[in-house]
């Protein structure tokens, strides 16, 4: 049996949705699985997975870690998972996100296991600016080539940067896309959710984390400065919490704009809000993948989101979905309203867009990937 330590300091959207299923529907018949992972940037979805992990066998470890630089935190958090490695001895540590990739190889090499695995998942890339910038990919860098570090791409936008960004051997990089499993679809009406007095207005839902990167405050400033005005009968709903929460409450405020865009809060399953809407959109700065998209392309449902990153290899253009042009941020409402006028066009892009995500982003196929590469690791490690 193969024992895998996972670690994971940013357990919240995506990437705890991928760490989950991945320790999930690991084979436990063939994998001893356990998570090192902090609550500091834990959402309520994390809470309640937890539960869910301890029946299923996963050793759990609680380290406190925090997004940024700091000193006291780092050293305390590396002192602690020298301490769990060094106990737990395993097989194979397997890193996900910026800061576990970075204090996580630093104990491996200390406790002298250099079989690793990180996937970054897009997040440790866009900030290479600036002082602390150019130090965090200097360290990155040096980390990965001293460990002979194996990374994992959850695109291949995310493996262009490990390549690109940090120069990896071709050979230590992995494509794995995220994959999900088909949803229940529900029996009854689920528009129910958005209450009785949206049942006819035209329902966007922007389900997102509240970060820079998902961009928010950008949709949100191209709404106020658009040329038309956003159709009245048009109601888009912000689904997720995070550090901008105020500074959106805000802008929506001072724009005018409660009465059409609509906070609904973090929403644990967003299922029944998926079969609801007409329309879900994700107008992100950079994306390394697009959960969402993925989720509400299996639901059916019509996307539009940024021609960035990842998401340009889930959306086919006019196809399975379709993408805000440069120009669109200009007259973005009446993009939006052009939208709202298209219900058969969007419902074919929704049918076409199912079936793809459906064919090519499974679960199933992404465990047995990823599982492709611990015995890759493994084998290199043992030659």
């Amino acid at each position: 049996m193969t024992s895998i330590l996972m670690i994971l300091e940013a357990t919240v959207g995506g990437i705890r949705r991928h760490v989950v299923d991945l320790l999930v529907g690991l084979d436990k018949k063939r994998y001893k699985v356990a998570l090192i992972y902090s609550l500091s940037r834990a959402d309520a979805g994390f809470k309640k997975a937890m539960v869910e992990l301890a029946a299923n066998g996963v050793d759990l470890h609680e380290v406190a870690m925090g997004r940024g630089i700091d000193p006291d935190m780092d050293f305390r958090a590396l002192r602690e998972i020298l301490s769990i490695i060094r106990k737990t001895r395993p097989d194979i540590i397997h890193l996900h996100g910026a800061k576990a990739g970075a204090i996580g190889r630093g104990a491996a090499m200390l406790c002298g296991n250099r079989r690793i695995v990180y996937t970054p998942h897009g997040g440790s890339f866009h900030k290479f600016n600036g002082l602390r910038g150019r130090i965090y990919w200097a360290v990155e860098k040096s980390l990965g080539w001293i460990s002979k570090t194996r990374y994992i791409g959850v695109s291949q936008h995310s493996c262009d940067q490990i390549l690109q960004g940090l120069g990896a051997p071709p050979e230590r990089v992995h494509l794995v896309y995220n994959g999900i499993s088909a949803p229940d679809v529900l029996a009854d009406r689920p528009g129910q959710v958005y209450g009785e007095e949206n049942q006819r207005n035209f329902k966007i839902l922007f389900p997102a984390v509240f970060f820079e990167a998902k961009g928010h405050l950008e949709f949100l400033d191209a709404l106020h400065r658009s040329k038309s005005k956003l159709h009245p009968a048009i109601r888009i709903f912000l689904a997720g919490d995070g550090p901008l929460k105020h500074e959106i409450e805000q802008r929506i405020q001072s724009y005018h704009l409660d009465q059409q865009i609509l906070m609904v809060g973090f929403i644990e399953d967003l299922g029944p809000w998926y079969q609801g809407c007409d329309l879900v959109i994700l107008p992100s700065r950079d994306e390394a993948f697009g959960y969402v998209i993925l989720e509400a392309m299996y639901f059916g449902k019509p996307v539009a989101a940024a021609r960035v990153g990842g998401l340009k290899e889930i959306i086919r253009e006019n196809e399975t979905g379709l993408f805000f042009e440069e120009d669109a941020w200009s007259d973005i409402a009446g993009v939006l309203n052009s939208y709202a006028g298209a219900t058969a066009e969007l419902s074919e892009l929704g049918h076409n867009g199912q079936e793809f995500a459906r064919t090519n982003f499974g679960l199933e196929r992404m465990i047995d990937e990823t599982c492709a590469v611990y015995r890759e690791t493994g084998k290199k490690e043992s030659d």
